[in-house]
């Protein structure tokens, strides 16, 4: 179903474009709350000047983003948990990427880059002590360490990254990260 929504409505909200729909290029993925207390994701029809109904918003959480292949198809939907996390649309993906996530525990596994057909990944694995290190993956699942992003940064020298949660004045929820020296 799509809501028909003037541009007066509309900037009582905003939005960003996170990307061309593959199945119509009239159409936008765009990120944007609607007059709710979270983004969403939506396609919004330039045409018709319409959105679509949510169709991916989790209670209390935004929506940060999307990952298309190349095709146009939705690989991911982005969002940020107590650390950025992503919803797979793709089964084999899916796989994949838990499967690198499970060798690197506790760290954040972002995919920066990747071949034409998706066998090669650059994968960037990253946590409050390690500022980032860069990984060639490829369909045979071989691992090849690229480099560091911040080699002079030991991980000694950091802090410890926490997540924390509190009421504003207002009464909504806020998260936050605070590094402890």
């Amino acid at each position: 179903m799509l809501k028909n929504i003037s541009p007066e409505q509309r900037d009582d909200f905003g939005f960003a474009v996170a990307g061309v729909s593959k199945d119509n290029p009239n159409e936008l993925y765009v990120i944007a709350n609607m007059g709710q207390d979270t983004t969403g994701l939506y396609l919004y029809n330039i045409l018709t000047k319409t959105y679509s109904e949510r169709l991916f918003g989790l209670d209390g959480l935004d929506t940060d983003g999307i990952t298309q292949a190349l095709d146009g198809s939705l690989l991911e939907i982005n969002y940020t948990d107590k650390w950025p996390s992503r919803y797979v649309t793709d089964n084999k993906r899916a796989e994949l990427l838990a499967g690198i996530e499970a060798q690197f525990p506790g760290q954040l596994v972002s995919v920066e880059s990747r071949s034409w057909d998706g066998a090669t990944l650059v994968l960037k694995i990253s946590s409050s002590k390690n500022p980032g290190s860069y990984y060639l993956v490829n369909a045979q699942k071989q691992q090849i360490k690229l480099g560091d992003a911040q080699p002079q940064l030991k991980p000694e020298m950091l802090s410890e990254v926490k997540y924390v949660s509190y009421k504003a004045r207002d009464g909504r929820k806020i998260n936050a990260y605070v590094t402890v020296p």
